[in-house]
């Protein structure tokens, strides 16, 4: 029983890892594209 609680607190965990990674990796995607954009326009 305590095993399969801690699989689940694993998976848990897991899912908000990507879902920061995922997060961040989208933020310096925006990031990058403005300030490219700001470059290009000034």
């Amino acid at each position: 029983m305590v095993q399969y609680g801690h699989g689940i607190l694993k998976k848990q965990k897991l899912l908000t890892n990507l879902s920061v990674t995922f997060f961040i990796d989208k933020f310096s995607i925006l990031l990058t594209d403005l300030s490219v954009k700001s470059i290009y326009y000034f």
